[in-house]
């Protein structure tokens, strides 16, 4: 009985904190875990296009980008090592009193090996068409990762995309 009170002071606690910091109560998105499309060769040139917003992760065994028209994340493995790697996104829209409020997050996996291009394509509101929550403002957060068998997944996490078109 202890154990139900306590989980259900937690969870309210929770649930509280969610309420405040947000200003919208939204429940967790599900992760939209995606197997990316491959575009070809890193050596080809095959990557995402000008303009698009690019981070590597540690050690540079991989890149993952957004670009903003078209709502793309591409990923790059660049080492030939047999780690998968993969880019995770988060997307926030603006409520309509201008708050920020989590609204979808994913991963786009790249399981075509080193040197090889992929991308993911999304549909996200864009930052000045208004959303579902009456609000205007959508953006996107970018982590690029390499899976490790052993320890975490080492990911870098690039600041904040605008969805502009």
């Amino acid at each position: 009985m202890r154990r139900i009170a306590k989980a259900g002071v937690a969870l309210l606690g929770a649930f509280a904190l969610g309420v405040l910091q947000s200003g919208t109560a939204v429940a967790d998105p599900t992760l939209e875990d995606d197997i990316g499309v491959f575009r070809g060769w890193d050596s080809d040139g095959s990557g995402p296009p000008a303009g698009s917003s690019c981070a590597d992760a540690p050690g540079r065994v991989a890149e993952g980008c957004f670009t903003a028209y078209g709502d793309v994340i591409w990923v790059l493995d660049k080492e030939v090592d047999g780690y998968q790697t993969y880019v995770r996104w988060h997307n926030e829209i603006k409520d309509k009193n201008g708050a920020w409020v989590y609204h979808r997050q994913g991963m786009c996996n790249n399981q075509e090996g080193g040197g090889a291009w992929v991308s993911c394509n999304k549909d996200f509101y864009e930052n000045g068409t208004e959303n579902r929550l009456g609000g205007r403002g959508s953006r996107i957060a970018i982590e690029v990762c390499a899976r490790d068998p052993i320890w975490e997944d080492p990911c870098y996490r690039y600041g904040w995309y605008y969805n502009i078109e």
